[in-house]
């Protein structure tokens, strides 16, 4: 994957709890560029692993 080769936005570092389907979900934007969405399974909770994506946020906004 690349990023996009239009202007970069700021970066964004923003969280909280958002209703997706009437189930309460935790969400985290961090980063800049195009929204990149990660979906984990049942159980897992990657907000305990920001460095696993940390190298991604300078050419993506990890949703």
């Amino acid at each position: 994957m690349t990023p996009s080769q239009g202007p970069r936005d700021r970066a964004r570092h923003d969280s909280g709890l958002l209703d997706i389907g009437g189930v309460p979900q935790w969400v985290i934007l961090s980063g800049e560029g195009p929204p990149l969405l990660v979906l984990s399974g049942a159980g897992v909770a990657f907000s305990r692993m920001p460095a696993l994506f940390a190298p991604w946020e300078a050419a993506f906004t990890v949703v």
